[in-house]
This record gives C-alpha cells, sequence and structure tokens, in this order.
C-alpha cells in the first residue's frame, strides 16, 4: 500500500481511508472499527499499518520470518536468488537493516 500511496502522491491525510477501501473480508471490519480514529491526533497511516499488521499477522509468524532472515545461507542457490530472498526477508527484520553493525553481521 505504502508504494501505491507513494506512486500517486496520496496525502497523508487520505491515506487511512484508501488504505480501508483496500481491506476485504475480516480486515474490512477490522477497519470499520477504526475508522473514526483516523481523525484522531498522531493517528496517522503509519499507526493504521502498525495496527493491521499487529492484528493480522501474529507475532509468532513475524518471529519466524525474522529468524529465517538471521540465518539466512546461500547454500546451492545462485547469487541472484540469494540476494532476492535476503531482500524478501529484510522488510521483516528491519532492525537487522538499519542499524550498521547488525546489517555488517
Amino acid at each position: 500500500m505504502e508504494k501505491l500511496f507513494d506512486t500517486l502522491s496520496c496525502p497523508e491525510g487520505w491515506r487511512v481511508g484508501f488504505a480501508g477501501f483496500c481491506l476485504n473480508n475480516d480486515a474490512d471490519l477490522w477497519c470499520s472499527t477504526l475508522r473514526n480514529r483516523q481523525y484522531e491526533f498522531r493517528f496517522g497511516c503509519s499507526k493504521f499499518m502498525e495496527l493491521l499488521k499487529n492484528c493480522f499477522y501474529p507475532l509468532s509468524l513475524q518471529k519466524g520470518k525474522e529468524d529465517e532472515f538471521v540465518h539466512l545461507q546461500q547454500g546451492k542457490i545462485s547469487t541472484m536468488e540469494y540476494a532476492s530472498k535476503v531482500i524478501e526477508l529484510s522488510r521483516f527484520s528491519p532492525i537487522y537493516v538499519t542499524d550498521k553493525k547488525l546489517r555488517m553481521n
């Protein structure tokens, strides 16, 4: 969603509404409980995305992806496949990507 928002130059104040529009089923129902919160002070798209992630992406699954990233080894796959996997899994472990010492490890 964030990539779409950036591409469309979507104003910050509209992002929660647009994000909610993109959801369906249980996520749409969950979003309807938050509709009025989008007007609260400091409740923006990043807070919405954090709540969405916490609700529909269990901590155990997040931890599993983080562990997969930390213990990733190239093994017999090509360098391009390995690099692609690193990029894919790095989004689950932002602390390891943004912290210089952790990134070097």
